[in-house]
């Protein structure tokens, strides 16, 4: 059985080679390019983990994640925070509650690495 992927982030480029790279693991992977529903996607899509954009537009990802973490119905399901920027990784982590930190831009090992450590 294939795992689930949910990624939001604005860059579409980075979707679309994330998706490639994942699909071709054998991953389900659905993307999403904003924040405005995503309590609904996710709990619609029902993932086994999510990859969140730090600096996606709406609430972005910070305040995303927090929620997520907060929330009974997602706060299992592992969050790797996408980020452009080194604002320190448990810094990030401790604040958020995500689960890991991926720094862009990134490898496909580090990618995939990722994802099976919180898996």
């Amino acid at each position: 059985m294939s795992r689930r992927v949910i990624i939001f982030d604005d860059d579409k480029d980075i979707l679309e080679v994330t998706s490639v790279i994942l699909r071709k693991r054998d991953y389900n992977v659905k993307t999403v390019t904003n924040l405005k529903n995503f309590m609904k996607e996710i709990l619609d899509y029902g993932p086994d983990v999510i990859l969140m954009d730090l600096r996606i537009p709406e609430i972005g990802g910070k305040k995303a994640t927090i929620i997520l973490k907060n929330d009974a119905y997602t706060q299992k399901i592992p969050v790797i925070l996408f980020t452009a920027h080194n604002n320190g990784k448990e810094n990030l982590i401790s604040y958020t509650g995500a689960d890991e930190v991926l720094f862009k831009p990134f490898s496909i090992k580090a990618l995939v690495g990722k994802i099976e450590k919180v898996i």
